[in-house]
Formats: structure tokens, C-alpha cells, sequence
């Protein structure tokens, strides 16, 4: 783990557990003296929050903890809900994603058996 890993991971637990306040300023000297380490790592780390959505980047004010509202909170654990789903489907049929049918030893195993937790899923969504 790097030390802009380490940093990045520190802030986030920090924001969500509301250690630092929404619509705080993150200021880049105050970081650096408190995890110990030059601003590189730490303008690494917050550039990876900004994609988060958790911090507002402002030009020439900087970087400030987001106010999230309930409706901005339900879309992101919406979008991660389907990210982490794909991130499944990918991990748990391989060979779909490679246009293959899977095989265990010589017997071909039809893509559709594999994946029958995925079909209750989708029946599930609608």
C-alpha cells in the first residue's frame, strides 16, 4: 500500500464517520503535518476523493468535504450496488465475458447453469 493509499483510505474514514465536517477545508500543509509526508502523496490522495464525490475541488479556494444530501447518498450506494453486481458477474462467469462456454474437466457446463444466481438476481431488479 502506498503512502497516497494509506492517506486516501485515512480521509475517507475520517469524512464518513464525521471526524472531519462537511464543508471543511482540507488544506494540504495541516494533512502533510499529520500523516508525516511530503504534498505529494497527499495531492495524489485528494485527487482520488474528488473522484469520489465526498470532496469539492474549488479553483483557488481548494478542496472542501462535500455536503451530501439523503438523495445524493442513495444514488451513490445505488451506482456502487451496481458496479459491485458486474464486478460479480465478471468474477463469477469468466467465460461469458470471453464469449466461451465453461467446461469443468470434458464436460462443457452451459453459461446459463453457472450463472442461475444471476438470473434470480435480474428477476429480482424488475
Amino acid at each position: 500500500m502506498t503512502l497516497s493509499d494509506e492517506v486516501f483510505q485515512a480521509l475517507v474514514k475520517a469524512i464518513l464517520s464525521g471526524e472531519i465536517e462537511p464543508g471543511a477545508r482540507l488544506d494540504e500543509p495541516s494533512i502533510c503535518r499529520k500523516f508525516g509526508v511530503s504534498r505529494t502523496p497527499i495531492r495524489e490522495a485528494l485527487r482520488r476523493l474528488s473522484g469520489t464525490g465526498l470532496v469539492e475541488v474549488t479553483p483557488r479556494k481548494g478542496v472542501t468535504v462535500a455536503r451530501i444530501d439523503v438523495e445524493q447518498l442513495n444514488n451513490m450506494f445505488e451506482a456502487l450496488g451496481e458496479f459491485e453486481g458486474t464486478l460479480c458477474e465478471i468474477k463469477c462467469c469468466p467465460n461469458e465475458y470471453a464469449g466461451e462456454e465453461a467446461t469443468r474437466g470434458s464436460q462443457r457446463i452451459p453459461t446459463e447453469e453457472n450463472c442461475r444466481w444471476r438470473q434470480r438476481f435480474r428477476s429480482n431488479e424488475q
